[in-house]
């Protein structure tokens, strides 16, 4: 493996710290431009490789030496050593997992950071969010309605996701106009995209495959986020910071208590639907959550009907990246953590929520 390169902290500084990469993201190019054909093709010899050897009647399609990344690949939030992440990430008909909607939420989050194609306010939430969600609203829900409310604290884990804590790359809440929340229905084998919309106070349902018999399940679950983000909303102070939202001028606000659940819009007409059958709900979610990042909010269906391509192109560009990163011998910035952390600004864990109050 490359020997991390080092560099000075700081102008003067005789302390050393990671060698920064110099690409921020892998997502240079917007959604449904063509990926570069010599990338793509790269990637697929490198991906397909002496997959031919391995016999058809073994279980795995990659053999146990074949399928091991030596060294590994490392997307900050995720680092990969199994061919088979990329295999079941860009393959036609394979089912993609938490790992993956993270790198590629955590990637989005950085381009809508530092550009291009920015013009956006969003961020996005990993995949935990969900069950962080899911927990308070049992324990507020399960608590003596005069108790209800103090269960919600600004210190819990989803008042951290709020306030830009938590997860590498988060941004505030208060200075983005959308936040993208991928839910991974797990006993249904199927991903949605939810999408905080703050200035209409609305939460828009993305769903590629929309069923009578599963409705109702994924009806409870959205109501649990429209619940229970409110909440946290009001508690770590975020209104008082949005100079854009006015209670008594602000449409979606007039008249309405901040701790009021959300409203929700399902968006079925305005998005492209799945195949029946297919397994393909997980690369749905990561293209709707990149047109919205771009200011689409309805998707037209002819931008995935070749759903194949996208998942050759999430493969291709995250492999991409992470070769040329780890041949640089670099980390992103956002991937510093501990001392040299603190030593760029970063409050340690449990001062967090101390210096949030302060700043109010």
């Amino acid at each position: 493996m490359n020997q991390p390169m080092f560099i000075p902290v700081e102008p003067g500084s005789t302390s050393v710290g990671p060698k920064f990469f110099y690409l921020k993201h892998p997502f240079t190019s917007v959604i449904g431009e063509n990926v570069d054909p010599e990338l793509t093709e790269r990637f697929t010899n490198w991906l397909y490789i002496r997959s031919d050897k391995v016999s058809r009647r073994r279980k795995y399609y990659f053999s146990k030496k074949d399928n091991q990344i030596k060294p590994w690949l490392d997307f900050g939030c995720e680092k990969i050593d199994k061919k088979d992440w990329f295999y079941d990430l860009a393959h036609p008909g394979q089912v993609i997992n938490n790992t993956h909607i993270d790198v590629i939420m955590y990637y989005l989050r950085k381009r809508g950071k530092y550009g291009p194609n920015n013009n956006t306010r969003f961020t996005t939430t990993d995949c935990l969010f969900k069950t962080k969600i899911e927990r308070i609203y049992d324990k507020f829900i399960s608590s003596p309605p005069e108790q209800r409310y103090s269960v919600v604290k600004p210190e819990d884990d989803v008042g951290e996701y709020i306030l830009g804590y938590r997860i590498l790359a988060n941004v505030a809440w208060d200075l983005v106009d959308y936040v993208l929340i991928p839910v991974n229905l797990v006993e249904n084998f199927h991903w949605l995209l939810l999408v905080f919309d703050i200035k209409d106070r609305q939460l828009y349902v993305y769903d590629s495959m929309v069923r009578t018999n599963r409705h109702k399940t994924v009806e409870t679950l959205v109501e649990k986020f429209s619940i229970i983000i409110p909440l946290y909303l009001s508690c770590t102070g975020f209104y008082g910071k949005r100079k854009d939202i006015d209670f008594k001028t602000t449409k979606a606000y007039i008249e309405k208590p901040v701790t009021d659940p959300l409203d929700i819009q399902w968006m079925v007409a305005e998005i492209p639907q799945q195949k029946e059958g297919s397994v393909d709900c997980g690369v749905f979610v990561a293209a709707f959550a990149e047109y919205v990042s771009l200011g689409d909010l309805a998707i037209p269906k002819e931008d995935l009907s070749d759903i194949d391509q996208h998942r050759r192109r999430y493969g291709a560009l995250l492999w991409d990246y992470a070769t040329k990163k780890q041949e640089d011998g670099s980390i992103s910035e956002s991937e510093v953590t501990g001392r040299l952390a603190r030593r760029k600004g970063a409050p340690a864990k449990n001062e967090r929520t101390r210096v949030q109050r302060k700043k109010k």
